[in-house]
C-alpha cells in the first residue's frame, strides 16, 4: 500500500492491493485508514474471487495540518460484508507517508541541431495535456551538441558572479559522447547508454509525444519522499535581482544527501537560425540562471527545510565581470523578457554514479505570478484557509508579528489550492 499527502489540501491519496486467500469470493469489504489518531472507513462494493487480487485507490481527508511527512498510516480490513474472516491477522499494514511527485523534464538542444525542433514539438504537444498543468515542469539546456547564443555559462548567485556551465551534466549520459536532441525524465537512469554497452544513462530521445507522456506517468506513479511546500519570490534590493524562497518537508524514508536547485527559465524566445525548423521557431523553457549546477545541500530542521537564494536578472553583472566580445552572448542576457520567465525549484541528488542523481520532487511558478501575483479576490463561505502569508506593499514577505503601522497584503492559501488576497491597514 502507498499513501501520498497533498501538502496544500491536507488530503491523503491511498492505493493498495487486496488479495483474497479464502476459498470463497468476497463481494463487499471495508478498509479503515488511521492517521494522526483519526480513522476513516471506506467501503468497496467489489468482488474478489478466491485466489485473486484487486488494486484499489481511495482518498481520506484528515484535519488540515494534522499530518506531515513523519505521520505513519495504518490500513486495516475491518469488515467483509456478509462474510466472516476467520484469520484477521493478515488484514493490517503500517506504511510511511509519501508525497505527490511532480515531474521535471530536461531537454538538451541547440540551434545547430537539425533534429531538435522535432523533439521540441513532441514535448510541446505533451505539455498541452491539461492534466500536467502545475504538475510537470520543463527546462531546456542549450548544450551537448555544440553551443549557441542561449547556452548558460554563468549566473549571478547571491551577488557573486559564478560559473554555471550546464555542460557539467554531460556525465548524466554515462557515454563516450554527447548528442541532441535528448531528454531527461527526473534524471532517472532508466535507459541504455548509446556507446557504452551495459551502462545506464539518464538521457533518451523520445520518438513521440505519447512516449513522453508514458514516461511522465511512470514518474508520477511513484510517491516522493520529499516535497516542496512553498515556492515564492520577491525582488532584492532593486529589480536586478530576484530572491527565491523554497520550503519543504521529508518523510522517514528520505535519503541523505538531498540538494536544492533553483533555475530561471524563459519561454517564447525567437530563434536566430534554428536548423531543421520550417518557418519561424521559438525556444521554450530556456535555462537562464541557476543557483548551482548540482544544487546546494539542504540543511534540515527536523523534517523541514527552508532555503533562499538571490539570482541576478540584469546584463550589468555580465558586462562588468566578463570581457566578452559584443554580440550574441550579451544580447542573450540583455533580452530577458520577465513576462516570459519562470522559476523552477527541485530537490535532487548528486553522485558520480549516474544512477544516484535522480530528482526527488519539483515545483514551479511564473515569474510575474511570484512577484506581482497579488490580486484582490472575494472570499467565499466555502473556502477554508490552510495558511496565510503577510507581504509589505512593495512585495516583501514578513512574519505576522513584524507588522507595524501601514498597509499590508495578506495572501490566504485555501484548502482547494486557490489563493485569496486582501489588503489590511494596520493603525
Amino acid at each position: 500500500a502507498e499513501a501520498m499527502l497533498n501538502a496544500t489540501t491536507g488530503s491523503v491519496t491511498m492505493s493498495g492491493t487486496v488479495f483474497n486467500k479464502a476459498t470463497r469470493p468476497v463481494n463487499k469489504f471495508t478498509i479503515t485508514t488511521t492517521v494522526a489518531g483519526q480513522k476513516f472507513a471506506t467501503t468497496f462494493d467489489k468482488t474478489i474471487t478466491s485466489g485473486q487480487y484487486i488494486d484499489l485507490k481511495w482518498t481520506i481527508n484528515p484535519t488540515l495540518g494534522s499530518v506531515d511527512g513523519e505521520s505513519a498510516v495504518n490500513v486495516n480490513i475491518t469488515d467483509l460484508g456478509d462474510e466472516t474472516d476467520i484469520d484477521p491477522t493478515n488484514n493490517a499494514l503500517d506504511i510511511a507517508m509519501g508525497f505527490k511527485r511532480k515531474v521535471l523534464l530536461e531537454e538538451f538542444t541547440t540551434e545547430s541541431c537539425p533534429n531538435c525542433p522535432r523533439v521540441a514539438g513532441y514535448l510541446h504537444t505533451a505539455l498541452e495535456n491539461p492534466d500536467y498543468e502545475g504538475e510537470v515542469f520543463a527546462a531546456a539546456h542549450h548544450v551537448m551538441y555544440y553551443t549557441d547564443w542561449l547556452t548558460t555559462k554563468r549566473s549571478v548567485v547571491n551577488g557573486e558572479y559564478i560559473k554555471t556551465d550546464l555542460y557539467d551534466y554531460a556525465s548524466l549520459y554515462n557515454d563516450r559522447g554527447t548528442y541532441a536532441p535528448a531528454m531527461m525524465f527526473g534524471r532517472n537512469a532508466w535507459f541504455d547508454a548509446m556507446s557504452t554497452a551495459g551502462n545506464k544513462c539518464c538521457t533518451y530521445m523520445p520518438g513521440s509525444a505519447m512516449e513522453i507522456e508514458s514516461l511522465i506517468q511512470q514518474i508520477q506513479s511513484d510517491p516522493a519522499n520529499i516535497i516542496i511546500t512553498n515556492l515564492s519570490a520577491r525582488y532584492g534590493d532593486n529589480d536586478t535581482t530576484i530572491v527565491v524562497r523554497v520550503e519543504g518537508m521529508r518523510n522517514s524514508s528520505a535519503k541523505d544527501g538531498s540538494r536544492i536547485t533553483v533555475m530561471l527559465t524563459e519561454d517564447n524566445i525567437a530563434a536566430h537560425a534554428q536548423m531543421g525548423a520550417e518557418g519561424s521557431f521559438t525556444h521554450q523553457h530556456v535555462t537562464r540562471a541557476i543557483n548551482s549546477v548540482w544544487g546546494e545541500p539542504i540543511e534540515w530542521d527536523g523534517n523541514k527545510f527552508s532555503y533562499e537564494v538571490s539570482l541576478g536578472l540584469n546584463t550589468v553583472y555580465f558586462t562588468k565581470n566578463d570581457k566578452v566580445q559584443a554580440g550574441n552572448f550579451e544580447e542573450a542576457w540583455r533580452m530577458w523578457n520577465r513576462d516570459n520567465l519562470n522559476i523552477v525549484a527541485f530537490v535532487n541528488y548528486y553522485s558520480k554514479n549516474v544512477e544516484g542523481c535522480a530528482v526527488e520532487n519539483v515545483e514551479g511558478v511564473k515569474f510575474n505570478d511570484a512577484i506581482n501575483g497579488i490580486e484582490d479576490l472575494p472570499q467565499t463561505k466555502e473556502s477554508q484557509t490552510v495558511r496565510s502569508e503577510v507581504y509589505t506593499i512593495d512585495g516583501k514577505r514578513i512574519e505576522a508579528d513584524q507588522m507595524g503601522r501601514g498597509l499590508y497584503i495578506i495572501r490566504d492559501i485555501q484548502a482547494d489550492g486557490s489563493v485569496h488576497t486582501r489588503k489590511v491597514m494596520r493603525k
